[in-house]
């Protein structure tokens, strides 16, 4: 067969050029080859292609059917296609396909990697990729250059997780996502990325391969309309890990394209239960800047995703993996608004690049991230629309107190729209912070905000933990965080409520703890309109014996605050994972506002709501010392009005200027609301006092040294009080020294059905030696708090106090730190004094039993004290003070002591307090017209020593009728 000759003319001006294409081997005249796969898939077997040649320089090589196989590279062929619906394979790291043209309408993709270890040197060498090296690429709309899942296989790579290469996502351009344990490490270099996707965790063998790798070298054009992708793959089933993106790096002298050209390097979704995802690849498009400019479209509407695999819905750690990278060589393609899902989960990477700087910027439905230390510093207005995201990471720094990690400052307004989100990422182990500058008006709509969840320390960092001694231990930040199994010691408070700026503190363990919540800080000249979420949570403790992270902080300064219900601030601690780990404690909040302009306001009070949330314990058991609720700031009183409902506050001690003894209120509505007041703080209502609707009222006394003062802090009702369903008020009895809480009511009292008063727990906390409670146990493994009876076991506390008037917390139990860690007894039952001038109607709950012992023979505190006085007394509720449980039933508390005087004038009744007379009181019991329950017995078995009950009785004055029905 005669072959025939391809010469090429090109008409410039009036010379005529013939150009002769010329290789090495010698080869004038050029074919134009059409591959047959009639012999197998071999590129380089003569008879697989028509004609019967191996291309030569200069050829011109069609693929029209068929999957041939490169495993060599190229001569530098004159141009080559493939057609749509065939594939090209190349196997080899230096397989390149080289031509002067190529148009790509099919599928080019390369062999799997499947590299047991490491090389001597410790290094991951890969064994294939996709590389191309020509003038003018075009990958057509439908073609793709196809690297996905190609990568790694599971357990495989520099990505691969750490601690437990069983468990966790991979990781590439950021950390893979927890899986049991944390996700793989990044690696790689931004602006030259040549490594393959990580395998995900193998667990089971159950993780997905990672991405493969694309180089292309174009000193032309490359035209994107269809895709250019290495993506990781999901987990494979349940537990399954996902693998990592992996990497696509681009030089070429130009970048043209459409809305359907897409370079992506996503990572695997983690599947089901604790699977972990991957973490993005790397992507660089290495364009000449002056030739890119000078394009009609320089900036061309094709689109670059990133995205991180989703961790499994059944994941403890809901935080995905890292975003991926794109390096660009100049600010040319982010000089304008990025739309139209332009830019997907990509984290931004240019030469010298410090600060973003716009005029006005608008991100409609694009998710991008700064790099870390990066600032952005808008001219006019900046604006989220559709679904956009912004991350920005803060750098370490010197002095956290000081210096701010990363900057974005807006001259004009900053607007976050419907699910639209700002993300400040804190420093996880330096603790740097970002902060936002507006000089316009602050908008937040609904279903969108400031997202720093778990964004602050992660895990095993932060100076919450200091103070605890286990890895089971959780972070403190605006509260201490709970005790840990073991009487492992809480983390310490920090940071400063008036203004906070520190990141929450991760759980102690650097594998199985909650990270921190990050900080939000917002400094507005003017108006602050929120209506969705500025929040700021801790982790949850993510595997079993994990300790929570705490909340962080928000720290938002404006001239006026307004907006609607749905707004909420939040920085709530993280709970603890399991039976033995520590929950964190809650975070700070302040608001600073011009109070006169904000009392100008024709909605001076908008219903926004606050939250500092701190578990009070893991999901399986109660510790002695509970996490506590953080802090929020405000500058005068005028969020707390008399009405507080649709949950403004939220487990929150308000701290304001001035409001630090006594409020003073004319009635006081708590309705959805849960505060806690000031230690020593009086609660002076003039009228009505009334808790529905899941509310919730902490009180905290202050120590007294006056024998003659009763009260360490106290609520005072003009007229009646009414605790609905669900509603409780908590009043904690001094743990060190032993003042309560009084409850002075006027008229009636009204405790309903499902709700209550709630003591439990909160008296005499132990010590070493135990000098606190008079019943205090004395054997460290076997001695109960001994109240109104004795202290179960043989070394149970003694029965004391008064019957007729208790006034005294319940005793704790034995000091006992088994392990050397802080006390497993559990704490006495607190005080409940409430005395009314009418009727006191109990059919809720009135409870102060007395803490459980923890861990290894950790007895039981004793039951605390009941106390009430009325003129009429009745309901159908129940009563407690019973001693808490001892840890495998070695030795519970004992019970404490109720007392109830009725038919006794008010003013007698306070004058018996002041003088601690109980002389001509009637005892009696029961008591007709209260057909409930009252328990002053014990918790458990109590083994090693039965406890004793406490007292429980009537009382009235002598002439005083008695009905008895």
């Amino acid at each position: 067969m005669k072959r025939d000759r391809a010469r090429t003319f090109v008409w410039m001006g009036n010379i005529l050029a013939v150009t002769i294409l010329i290789c090495a081997t010698g080869n004038v005249w050029a074919d134009s080859l059409s591959w047959t796969g009639a012999v197998d898939n071999d590129w380089f077997i003569a008879g697989n292609w028509d004609p019967a040649k191996v291309p030569e320089a200069g050829d011109t090589v069609l693929i029209p059917t068929g999957t041939p196989v490169l495993t060599n590279a190229t001569p530098v062929l004159a141009s080559f296609s493939i057609a749509s619906g065939h594939t090209l394979i190349v196997e080899g790291w230096q397989s390149a396909l080289r031509a002067e043209t190529m148009t790509i309408e099919g599928i080019i993709t390369h062999g799997i990697n499947d590299v047991a270890s490491t090389n001597e040197w410790g290094e991951w060498v890969p064994e294939h990729r996709i590389l191309l090296e020509g003038s003018n690429i075009t990958v057509a709309a439908g073609g793709r250059l196809d690297a996905d899942w190609k990568g790694y296989r599971q357990g495989q790579g520099p990505g691969s997780p750490v601690w437990n290469p069983a468990r966790g996502g991979a990781g590439h351009a950021g950390e893979g996502g927890f899986g049991g344990n944390n996700g793989g490490p990044p690696y790689g270099n931004p602006a030259t990325p040549w490594q393959l996707g990580t395998g995900g965790g193998t667990h089971e063998n159950r993780g997905g391969p990672g991405g493969g790798a694309i180089r292309i070298i174009a000193d032309g054009e490359l035209a994107i309309h269809g895709t250019i992708r290495a993506n990781g793959h999901n987990g494979t089933t349940t537990h399954g890990n996902g693998g990592s993106g992996g990497s696509i790096w681009i030089e070429c002298r130009t970048v043209t394209g459409s809305a359907t050209g897409l370079v992506q390097a996503n990572g695997g979704n983690g599947i089901h239960s604790g699977g972990g995802s991957g973490s993005g690849g790397r992507i660089a498009i290495a364009y000449t800047p002056a030739a890119q400019a000078a394009l009609a479209v320089p900036r061309p509407n094709i689109r670059i995703e990133g995205v991180p695999g989703t961790q499994a819905s059944q994941n403890a750690e809901p935080t995905r993996a890292a975003m991926g990278s794109l390096h660009l060589p100049d600010t040319l393609w982010i000089e304008a608004d990025l739309t139209a899902k332009r830019f997907q989960w990509v984290q931004i990477h240019i030469p010298d690049w410090t600060v973003w700087e716009a005029d006005t910027l608008i991100l409609d439905d694009c998710i991008v991230g700064l790099p870390e230390g990066n600032g952005l510093d808008v001219t006019h207005n900046l604006i989220l629309t559709n679904n956009a995201a912004l991350h920005v990471f803060a750098a370490p720094v010197t002095d956290v107190l000081t210096e701010s990690g990363a900057a974005v400052t807006v001259g004009g307004d900053f607007r976050v729209h419907n699910g639209c989100w700002i993300t400040p990422h804190a420093h996880p182990t330096n603790g740097a912070t970002v902060t936002f500058t507006v000089d316009g008006n602050l908008f937040v709509a609904a279903d969108g905000g400031f997202d720093a969840d778990r964004r602050g320390y992660t895990r095993g960092y932060g100076p919450g933990l200091e103070g605890t001694t286990s890895d089971n231990g959780a972070a403190g930040h605006g509260g201490i965080s709970s005790m840990s199994s073991g009487g492992h010691r809480w983390g310490n408070a920090y940071g400063n409520a008036e203004w906070p700026i520190r990141a929450g503190s991760g759980g102690r363990s650097r594998t199985l703890a909650g990270r921190g919540g990050g900080a939000i800080r917002i400094e507005v000249t003017g108006r602050a309109d929120l209506h969705g979420l500025l929040t700021a949570n801790g982790g949850y403790g993510v595997a079993t014996h994990g300790g929570g992270g705490s909340g962080g902080s928000i720290l938002l300064v404006c001239e006026t605050v307004s907006g609607r219900n749905s707004a909420l601030l939040s920085a709530d601690g993280g709970q603890g994972n399991h039976s033995s780990s520590a929950c964190g404690g809650g975070g700070r909040i302040a608001v600073h506002y011009d109070p006169a302009k904000q009392a100008a306001l024709c909605e001076p009070v908008p219903p926004i709501r606050f939250s500092t949330y701190a578990f009070p314990a893991n999901t399986h058991v109660s510790f002695m010392i509970n996490a506590r609720e953080g802090t929020l700031w405000l500058p005068d009183t005028r969020f707390i009005t008399e009405t507080l409902d649709q949950q403004r506050f939220r487990h929150l001690r308000l701290i304001v200027p001035g409001f630090d003894s006594v409020w003073a209120p004319d009635s006081l509505t708590l309705d959805d609301c849960i505060i806690t007041l000031p230690e020593g703080f009086v609660l002076d209502v003039a009228n009505d006092l009334t808790l529905d609707n899941d509310a919730g009222l902490y009180v905290y006394a202050a120590p007294t040294n006056d024998p003659g003062q009763r009260y360490g802090a106290e609520i005072r009702v003009g007229r009646d009080l009414y605790i609905g369903t669900n509603s409780w008020i908590f009043p904690q009895a001094n743990a060190t020294n032993g003042a309560i809480v009084g409850i002075r009511v006027g008229r009636h009292a009204t405790v309903d059905i499902g709700g209550g008063i709630d003591a439990t727990g909160r008296g005499y906390m132990g010590v070493s030696g135990n000098t606190r409670g008079e019943g205090a146990g004395t054997e460290p493994y076997s001695g109960g708090g001994g109240y109104g009876g004795k202290g179960g076991g043989t070394g149970g506390g003694k029965a004391h106090g008064s019957a007729e008037l208790p006034m005294e917390p319940g005793s704790p139990a034995a000091w006992n730190t088994w392990g050397g860690g802080y006390g497993l007894g559990g704490t006495g039952g607190g005080v409940i004094h409430l005395r009314a001038g009418g009727q006191v109607r109990m059919d809720g709950l009135l409870t102060a039993d007395g803490w459980h012992g923890s861990y290894y023979r950790g007895s039981g505190g004793s039951g605390g004290a009941i106390f009430l006085a009325a003129h009429r007394f009745r309901g159908k509720g129940e009563m407690r003070a019973k001693g808490g449980i001892g840890s495998q039933d070695v030795a519970s508390g004992g019970g404490g002591r109720v007392a109830i005087w009725h038919g006794i004038p008010s003013d007698m009744v306070e004058s018996r307090l002041e003088s601690r007379a109980i002389d001509g009181l009637l005892q009696h019991y029961p008591y007709a017209r209260f057909t409930g329950e009252i328990d002053v017995g014990w918790y458990g078995d109590s083994t090693q020593g039965l406890p004793e009950e406490g007292s429980k009785w009537f009382y009235t004055i002598h002439g005083t009728v008695i009905s008895v029905r």
